[in-house]
């Protein structure tokens, strides 16, 4: 079979017009549906303020894999929604990391105590999550 041709600049121009959230925009859409104010997450999070601050005012911002699961155990995300929170960012959890293992394991038995997560992470010689 033949390779179909290559888009048409308009269809490629459509399907970027129609883009998913960014990791910022639908971590915002997050803090709001469950009701708690920015400090209250980058507190939760282990976070500095100034960070928070740079992830709200970049639409376009990634963050790093730790920031971004401090964060959804912060706001409390299920396994499954902090998989869909990391893919706005591009990320995902992997079964060959130790670090995503851990932090899978305790997303998955509904543990979201970031000082938790973070001393089985240290007890494992794994970077922590939030600030350093």
């Amino acid at each position: 079979p033949t390779p179909s041709a290559p888009a048409a600049p308009d269809e490629l121009a459509e399907r970027l017009e129609h883009l998913d959230a960014s990791f910022s925009e639908a971590l915002l859409a997050l803090i709001d549906e469950r009701g708690f104010t920015d400090a209250q997450v980058y507190r939760r999070a282990n976070l500095s303020r100034q960070l928070f601050s740079k992830i709200r005012s970049k639409p376009d911002y990634r963050p790093s894999k730790p920031t971004a699961l401090a964060l959804a155990l912060a706001l409390g995300l299920t396994l499954p929604q902090t998989q869909e929170l990391l893919a706005h960012a591009g990320l995902t959890l992997s079964r060959s990391s130790k670090f995503d293992v851990i932090v899978e394991f305790y997303l998955a038995r509904g543990v979201h105590d970031v000082m938790a997560v973070n001393e089985a992470l240290f007890a494992f010689d794994q970077p922590l999550l939030g600030s350093q």
